[in-house]
């Protein structure tokens, strides 16, 4: 018997957890999936999205046979790039069942890498909502940050109201649909998303019960009902996005978290790459390890189709 045997990692095993790996990743319930436009164009790691500029069409008026004045066309771009994560995970000395079963779909080591990249993409997303991006003219090196115009901030009150630090409230979503509607984003054809936190959801859930007789509380009050009884339900036009990845933004010590709203047009992405790599791990006592690195890219097109939502989350509730 060859002295090496014992240690080899059977061929037909690393196929097989390859294809079962490929199948969770293009099943993953990434909580941001669907949330944006897929760019199949998008194969290598620098991505440049062109924006042509708006194009005005002309009357045709006086005589017959007049000269025509053309318009030239030209454009901005924005520069996307692919990121890395890799995902290694190592395990001890194991038996041929223990290694049959991780090829399985619900495995220990295939479920937990399956998180840690429903993460790392849905985070990809977080930090494209308002991370400066890079474009202009060629070489698309000019800095273009987030526009304080797409920031409903954190005091924003209804109407004749003392302004003041508050959580999510129904006149918050209706500026952020107020903004969107402005830049030509229209709510019948396009799909709006709301990214939030359980916090804000119970922000709502509070607004409904106090304000019974409002006609936002019911709105909300019916939302509440169907996400309940768990069925799929739109808060005020928005496919709501519950996550707890939402970054804090402010000073250290404030407890204000960036909420957003955003049109799915907003947002390019790259199909998912990764590599997979099953090795034996020699200078740890010969642990096998499961290394998955991934390549992703989120590019945000439009500033005025993503807005951030700034809620309070210190004051308490009652």
């Amino acid at each position: 018997m060859s002295f090496s045997t014992p240690y080899d990692i059977p061929g037909h095993f690393k196929r097989q957890f390859s294809d079962t790996w490929d199948m969770v990743l293009q099943q993953r319930n990434q909580k941001f999936a669907t949330a944006g436009l897929t760019e199949s164009g998008w194969t290598a790691r620098e991505y440049i999205w062109q924006d042509l500029e708006t194009v005005a069409s002309r009357e045709v008026t006086g005589q017959r046979l007049g000269d025509t004045n053309p318009q030239e066309l030209s454009g901005s771009a924005r520069r996307g790039n692919m990121r890395s994560w890799d995902i290694p995970v190592i395990r001890d000395k194991w038996d041929n069942k223990w290694l049959e079963r991780q090829a399985l779909p619900d495995s220990d080591v295939i479920a937990t890498m399956k998180a840690a990249a429903n993460r790392a993409l849905d985070d990809a997303f977080i930090d494209a909502c308002d991370a400066t991006v890079y474009g202009g003219q060629d070489p698309y090196n000019t800095a273009i940050a987030f526009p304080n115009s797409s920031k409903i901030g954190v005091q924003f009150v209804q109407p004749g109201a003392t302004a003041a630090n508050v959580g999510l409230t129904p006149w918050k979503l209706l500026e952020a649909t107020r903004l969107l509607e402005s830049a030509e984003v229209d709510p019948t054809t396009e799909e709006l998303f709301l990214a939030i936190t359980p916090r804000q959801k119970f922000d709502m859930a509070y607004y409904a019960s106090t304000a019974q007789n409002d006609v936002w509380g019911e709105v909300i009050g019916n939302w509440l009902k169907q996400d309940a009884l768990g069925v799929p339900a739109k808060l005020m036009g928005y496919n709501v996005i519950m996550t707890n990845r939402l970054k804090y933004i402010g000073a250290v010590n404030d407890d204000i978290r960036a909420c957003y709203a955003f049109a799915r047009s907003g947002f390019k992405s790259s199909p998912l790459t990764q590599e997979l790599t099953i090795d034996r791990l020699p200078e740890k006592r010969n642990a096998i390890q499961f290394y998955s690195c991934m390549h992703f890219g989120v590019l945000r097109t439009y500033d005025e189709k993503v807005i951030q939502i700034a809620c309070d989350q210190s004051p308490p509730v009652a």
